[in-house]
């Protein structure tokens, strides 16, 4: 009946959020990828919209923007001209969902209430601090290129609510959720992720429709650079390798035993003379186009079949 399919979807909805949390504010590793997605993404996409100018200096930005933050959420209680910035970001909602900032005070609370609950032997009261610890850092993560976004406005001489527009619908603004009509609701509830996903494809389009050659520009950029960088990587191992075949051999198979997922949604920045990769993270808004030209790559090997659908290859590729 109703009532029960009701405390099934919320169950649901509680779980998926729970595990949510788990991949996201509650992964230490998350808040190093997240932030390289992100201000990929933001560069990329200032850079369509406003110009090559602005995207350079976000991305200088991003350094300062990292340390106000970490000041700021971790309590070190630092002035000047980027905390009053700061100060502007959160009064006018630049931000999006819940954001509590601490003073050194609040930090030492936090200290003392830890050494309360060991002396209580509280088993837990370490791995709730270390989790705490955690999710700070992944609120820097979340805000550093929508925070070097808004100085960058700032200093380009914007309003600070105007500036925090810019900031907030940067990359992904996760205070819209949609109405959940047309079925999108169960969605939500079900599906991990569903909403920045959807909300990847929307803002990708809206780059698209206000800079169009610029956003053709970019993306032809990212497919080149998926065919370009593996062959670069692969005529470095030949250099590497020399006239040792079975050397080469062991290097390129090192490039084909990673997954096509990996492949196609990084980076893989090959570590001479060893069958390892340093993998960057692509922006969830662009690393469709990477993935074109890798695949591309992959099939001019001769290590996939040029018969499969590239729509549902570059559909799997970018999925999750």
């Amino acid at each position: 009946n109703a009532k029960e399919t009701g405390k099934i979807q919320k169950a649901l909805k509680s779980f998926n959020r729970g595990m949510s949390a788990n991949f996201t504010s509650r992964n230490i590793e998350f808040a190093l990828t997240n932030t390289i997605r992100d201000l990929h993404m933001a560069i990329a996409l200032s850079g369509i919209e406003e110009g090559i100018g602005y995207a350079a200096n976000l991305a200088k930005n991003a350094v300062v923007a990292q340390r106000t933050l970490a000041s700021h959420i971790f309590g070190s209680g630092t002035k000047g001209k980027y905390q009053e910035y700061l100060k502007e970001f959160l009064e006018n909602g630049g931000q999006t969902g819940f954001v509590h900032v601490r003073n050194i005070e609040g930090y030492k609370k936090d200290i003392k209430k830890l050494e309360r609950a060991i002396n209580k032997k509280d088993m837990f009261a370490i791995p709730r601090w270390i989790l705490n610890e955690i999710q700070k850092v992944n609120q820097m993560a979340e805000l550093i290129s929508r925070f070097a976004t808004y100085i960058t406005s700032r200093e380009a001489g914007r309003t600070a609510i105007r500036s925090a527009v810019d900031s907030k619908n940067i990359t992904l603004n996760f205070d819209q959720k949609g109405t959940g009509e047309l079925g999108a609701s169960l969605f939500q509830n079900n599906i991990l992720f569903f909403n920045p996903a959807v909300q990847a494809l929307y803002r990708s389009n809206q780059a698209r429709l206000k800079k169009p050659i610029r956003f053709w520009s970019v993306m032809g950029g990212h497919v080149a650079s998926g065919s370009v960088i593996p062959v670069l990587t692969f005529l470095t191992m030949a250099l590497v390798a020399g006239d040792d075949d079975d050397e080469l051999k062991e290097y390129q198979d090192a490039y084909w035993n990673t997954s096509t997922w990996i492949r196609r949604n990084n980076l893989m920045m090959w570590i001479p003379g060893t069958k390892s990769f340093v993998t960057i993270p692509l922006g969830q808004e662009l690393r469709w186009a990477y993935a074109i030209g890798e695949i591309g790559f992959t099939k001019a090997m001769g290590k996939d079949a040029y018969g499969k659908s590239a729509v549902a290859e570059i559909a799997g590729a970018v999925t999750a």
